[in-house]
């Protein structure tokens, strides 16, 4: 009745006993309403009060929680109305999740079940996935550089007395003059020239009598890392991707003497050492995209020496983001410059211009390191955009294969290696069929210039791959829910309306009817 006088304006009242709506109008507009109280006043079409659905996208022990709190309030409201009529009985409620087929079993009153199926409707609907490229570029280089010259006084064996001395710097702990006058095989790194005057017996036991020592030594080495991670996630859920090793590091130990009967032991924890990426992405409006990310790329190094157990190298971001759909942002980096000098000198003859180089040793270390971390993330609305980033990413693996591979093995052993099957054209990997979305389309992250033709493919160092020179950012259209459709109103038609006998008396093509 309120649905009916909020259209027509002539629905007069309606009596609860009776079930009855009272209409007044003319006759045309009376058969107008009474073809669409025919309409509204239909069954349900199921049996009973009790209902299965099934879902497609949604999961079924998600989505009855929402709606046993709608079947509560609905019990909620009723009560009261009952109690303010003056009794009735209560309608039962109950929603429960079938996690093996999926599906909800639902149990309510014929109008509520209206209810319950189009909140069903609108959220069993197919969520949009997002993929999201990290790139890590790091460059790294160490330099370093040794120079000095070693002096050193043992008297002969001749002699039983005599001047001894000599020079020893704390910067060459592996090249000391006085080391190596006593153990000529432990020789460090480098150029070493020295000036050998026979031996020496000193408390028993023979030294080289080494009289300077000259030694010269650079390093340079250089890094370059990049890592492109990439993971697809629904909207909403976190995903993780983890790529390194398991390494053991010592906690503790317990050694015991040789009369002891308890075994000695040590004890280790194990962690992972690699490329952790961590995200949650959340699809606002507009494709803006909001990004909880944690990056983290771990290493051993092994440039420390004398530690007593492994030493790991850390880069870890953790950050809340928002980027447009299909658009590159840095979410940070690291650049320093670490330079050290340090020079050892005899006093006074060390401070002598040019001839005070004889009596020092010089060292010097600079390390440089660039580290930027970027991120790109692009909304999968469909299975056409699904079937598209796939094809790229499996095509991309497959070339890589191809380029690997080494026809040639020495000794005759001759082998296919493995590779991917070709895909055929216009199908992706499953059989999707990859056609172009409608709308504007998401660019590829960018397309890598051609390498070079190299006798080794490996010696090609990594690049930052081209940026691309027009970003579209997003525009995906959104693909209308697949469920059950709403049924629209029945159009009446217009011209001359069938006369309809009605209950009371008609007057001047105006009457009162009433429809049960």
């Amino acid at each position: 009745a309120i649905i009916l006088h909020e259209i027509f304006k002539s629905v007069n009242s309606f009596d609860r006993h009776y079930n009855s709506i009272l209409v007044s109008g003319s006759e045309g507009e009376r058969v107008r309403l009474r073809t669409l109280i025919g309409y509204l006043d239909t069954p349900i079409g199921k049996s009973g009060n009790t209902q299965v659905i099934n879902l497609r996208f949604a999961h079924a022990t998600e989505v009855a929680p929402i709606l046993a709190s709608v079947g509560e309030n609905y019990v909620r409201e009723q009560k009261k109305g009952k109690q303010e009529g003056g009794g009735g009985e209560t309608s039962i409620v109950n929603v429960q999740a079938h996690s093996g087929n999926n599906a909800l079993v639902i149990t309510a009153p014929p109008e509520l079940h209206r209810t319950l199926q189009e909140v069903v409707r609108k959220l069993d609907i197919r969520r949009a996935q997002v993929q999201v490229e990290a790139i890590i570029a790091e460059i790294s280089s160490k330099k370093a550089a040794e120079l000095g010259i070693q002096w050193n006084i043992f008297p002969n064996n001749q002699q039983t007395t005599g001047p001894i001395g000599g020079t020893n710097f704390t910067t060459a702990p592996n090249t000391s003059i006085l080391q190596l006058s006593a153990n000529p095989a432990g020789l460090g790194t480098g150029l070493n020239m020295g000036y050998v005057n026979g031996t020496s017996v000193l408390m028993g036991k023979t030294y080289l009598n080494l009289a300077a020592l000259l030694h010269a030594m650079q390093t340079d080495g250089s890094t370059n890392v990049l890592s492109t991670p990439s993971l697809v996630t629904l909207d909403n859920e976190e995903a993780t991707i983890l790529v390194g090793q398991n390494v053991p590091f010592i906690t503790g130990n317990y050694m015991t003497n040789s009369t002891s009967t308890q075994n000695p032991f040590q004890t280790i924890q194990r962690q992972n050492v690699g490329l952790t990426l961590k995200v949650k992405p959340q699809i606002n409006e507009g494709d803006t995209i909001r990004l909880d990310i944690q990056q983290e790329v771990s290493s051993v190094d092994t440039s420390f020496v004398g530690a007593s157990d492994l030493v790991t190298s850390t880069r870890n971001i953790k950050t809340a983001v928002l980027v447009e759909n299909g658009e590159l942002l840095v979410l940070g980096g690291l650049m320093t410059d670490n330079l050290q000098k340090n020079t050892e000198k005899i006093p006074l003859l060390g401070d002598i211009p040019l001839f005070g180089k004889l009596f020092q040793y010089q060292s010097s270390n600079n390390a440089k390191t660039n580290l930027v971390v970027f991120l790109r993330p692009v909304i999968l609305r469909n299975r056409q955009d699904s079937a598209l980033i796939t094809a790229d990413k499996y095509e991309t693996i497959r070339q890589r294969q191809i380029e690997a591979a080494e026809p040639n093995l020495p000794l005759g052993l001759q082998s296919t290696p493995p590779q991917l099957p070709e895909l055929p054209q216009g199908v992706a990997p499953g059989g999707t069929s990859l056609v172009p979305p409608t709308g504007p389309s998401v660019p590829p992250l960018s397309v890598a210039p051609e390498e070079p033709k190299t006798s080794n493919w490996l010696s090609i160092p990594p690049q930052l791959l081209v940026s691309p020179k027009e970003v579209v950012p997003g525009g995906m259209p959104a693909v209308p829910p697949t469920g059950p459709s709403v049924p629209s109103l029945p159009v009446i038609p217009e011209g001359p309306l069938p006369t309809e006998a009605s209950h009371g008396n008609s007057m001047g093509g105006f009457g009162w009817a009433v429809e049960h």
